[in-house]
C-alpha cells in the first residue's frame, strides 16, 4: 500500500503515538490493504508510515539518514476493535541530545489479520552517512546496472544457498541504491529454496550487522528456522521465521 498518500490521515494521539484509522482510509487504500496480506507487504507498509511522521516525533534533522537495524513481526490473535494501525515509538539509545536509535511498534489489525510489526531504526547524521558510503567504493551506484533484471539462485547445499542479486533488488521506490535494502533481505530469506510458505508463518525476524553489497553474491545459511546471510564470510544479517 501507498501509505505515504495516506500521512495528512494520521491522527496524532500523543507525541510518539500516531492512529490510522480503516474509516479514514481512501478506498484503493484500503483495497490494496486487503489485498496484500504477505508479511513483507505488512512491514512494508508498516516502514513506510513510520517514516512519514518519524522526523517531527522527535525533532530530527531532515537531513539525518533513516536506516533499518531490525524487524520483527508476528501474527496476532483477530482484533475484536476497530480496524486500522496504531504506531507508537521510543527512543532506544541516545548519547546526550543525541538520538542514534529510535524503535517503532506497528499493530495493523483488519478483517484480513492483525499483525505487530517492529522495527529498530538507526539514525545516522548526513556528514557520517557520506562517509559510510565512500568506505563502500561503489559511487558510481546510481549509472551502473547490474547484469540481470531479476536475482538468482546460483546453487544451492543441504542447508544453504548463494544468491545473486540482480536489479530490481537494490532498488528503492524505483530509485537505484548502494545496497540490498533490510525489506528486500527479509524477502529473500523468506522466498528462497528453502522457503516457508508466507500463510504459514507466525512470525519473521531478522537484524542486521553489515552493509550488503549488490555486486557480490549472497550466502544463505539456514538451521531449522535459523538463518543466517553472508558477504566474504562475514555475516550482514540473521533471520528467524516462525511457523503456525
Amino acid at each position: 500500500m501507498n501509505v505515504l498518500n495516506e500521512k495528512n490521515r494520521l491522527t496524532k494521539i500523543d507525541p510518539f503515538r500516531y492512529v490510522l484509522y480503516a474509516d479514514s482510509l481512501s478506498d484503493s487504500a484500503m483495497a490494496t490493504v486487503l489485498s496484500n496480506t504477505s508479511l513483507v507487504s505488512i512491514v512494508t507498509a508498516a516502514r513506510t508510515l513510520c517514516l512519514s511522521v518519524i522526523h517531527d516525533s522527535f525533532g530530527l534533522d531532515r537531513s539525518v539518514v533513516i536506516s533499518v537495524k531490525a524487524i520483527r513481526c508476528r501474527r496476532m490473535e483477530p482484533s475484536t476493535g476497530g480496524h486500522g494501525y496504531d504506531l507508537s515509538f521510543e527512543v532506544q539509545e541516545a548519547k546526550g541530545p543525541r538520538i542514534d536509535t529510535v524503535g517503532a511498534n506497528v499493530v495493523q489489525s483488519f478483517a484480513t489479520g492483525t499483525y505487530e510489526t517492529q522495527f529498530s531504526f538507526g539514525i545516522i547524521p548526513q556528514s557520517f552517512d557520506r562517509f559510510i558510503r565512500l568506505s563502500r567504493n561503489f559511487t558510481d551506484y546510481s549509472e551502473l546496472a547490474m547484469p540481470h533484471d531479476q536475482g538468482e539462485v546460483l546453487s544451492t547445499s543441504d542447508n544453504g544457498y548463494t544468491y545473486r542479486a540482480g536489479e530490481l533488488d537494490r532498488l528503492i521506490n524505483g530509485k537505484r541504491t548502494d545496497h540490498i535494502p533490510a525489506i528486500r533481505l527479509l524477502a529473500i530469506a523468506i522466498s528462497g529454496p528453502f522457503a516457508t510458505a508466507e500463510k504459514d508463518l507466525v512470525s519473521a525476524s531478522i537484524e542486521f550487522f553489515k552493509y550488503s553489497d549488490p555486486r557480490k553474491t549472497l550466502s544463505v545459511e539456514r538451521s531449522g528456522t535459523v538463518g543466517v546471510m553472508k558477504q566474504d564470510a562475514e555475516t550482514v544479517a540473521r533471520f528467524e521465521l516462525t511457523q503456525g
